[in-house]
Parts: structure tokens; C-alpha cells; sequence
């Protein structure tokens, strides 16, 4: 607060003007329409594929039973059927919210080992396809992979990695 003993909104405001005076950082480049709309259908994907494994293990589970009621049975394919039928549908529309220079990006995303559709879909959209990040460190930082030091006095420990956002991701 450079000894300033007030702490008000007008106050926090001149030294968040100072700041960007001294250091000048660079404009936050907000995601396109395109990078928005599939983001939005990725998460679309994941929380329909997350129902149906939760269906699904209610479904095993209730097979176990002594007793089985049909209705209740019948009830829980239906609805399985049907979010598989809803997956394939999103899944449909992924490759028509891709530009070309998205798409480019993904298929080298995809030339790693490891990574697949979904996972360079979902670097793409959280990213807005790596334009905001200028070195590999700050990319591993923003997704919560760098180590994290804690340091008090003599004592230092590292707990490992910092894991504040992006857990989806990581």
C-alpha cells in the first residue's frame, strides 16, 4: 500500500492505476465467439457423459438387487439411451464450431502422445487457443502444474504441485 494508512476504494483505485503506469501489462484478449460456443459445448459433453456414468452405475447397482422391479429397469436403459443419443448429437457438432486455424492448432495439440479430441478441445477452449500465453512456464502456472513452495522463517517445504484452477484440465 507503499504506507499509505487508508484503505478505501479510491486509494485501492490510484495504485491499480500506478501499477499498470509502471508496468504496463498487456490487454486481456477475451475468447472469440467461436472458442466461447465451443467451450460451452465441451462442457456440455462432459456433464452429459458424467450422467451417464452415474446412470449407469445406478443401473448395475439396482441389478444386484434380489428383486428386480421392471419399470424402474426399463426406466434407467431409456434414459441411458437417450444421453448417449444426446452425446452424439454434441459430439456432431464439435467439428462445425472449428475454424481453420483451431483446427490446425488441435491436429498438432494431437501429434503429443497422449492427447486425443476431447483433451485438445478442451486446451483449445481453456486457452483460447494459446494466444494469451507467451512462454510454457506461464502456461503451467495458469493450469495450477507449478510447484508450489511455502517458506515461514527457516522452515521451506514444497507440498507439491498448486492446484487453484483449472482442475478439469489438469
Amino acid at each position: 500500500m507503499k504506507n499509505i494508512i487508508t484503505k478505501t476504494d479510491a486509494e485501492d483505485a490510484k495504485l491499480i492505476r500506478n501499477y499498470g503506469e509502471m508496468f504496463r501489462p498487456e490487454f486481456y484478449v477475451p475468447k472469440t465467439q467461436d472458442i466461447e460456443y465451443l467451450d460451452q459445448e465441451i462442457k456440455l459433453l462432459n456433464d452429459l457423459e458424467e450422467e451417464k456414468r452415474r446412470y449407469a452405475v445406478k443401473l448395475k447397482a439396482l441389478r444386484f438387487h434380489p428383486v428386480v422391479n421392471p419399470s424402474t429397469e426399463k426406466h434407467y436403459e431409456k434414459r441411458l439411451k437417450q444421453l448417449e443419443k444426446e452425446i452424439k448429437e454434441v459430439e456432431a457438432r464439435l467439428p462445425q464450431l472449428q475454424d481453420e486455424e483451431f483446427t490446425e492448432t488441435k491436429n498438432l495439440l494431437q501429434s503429443v502422445s497422449g492427447i486425443g479430441e476431447k483433451t485438445s478441445l478442451q486446451l483449445m477452449t481453456a486457452t483460447s487457443g494459446f494466444k494469451n500465453f507467451h512462454s510454457s512456464k506461464s502456461l503451467v502456472k495458469y493450469f495450477g502444474l507449478a510447484p508450489r513452495i511455502y517458506q515461514s522463517g527457516k522452515k521451506s517445504y514444497s507440498p507439491g504441485k498448486c492446484r487453484t484452477s483449472k482442475a478439469y484440465i489438469r
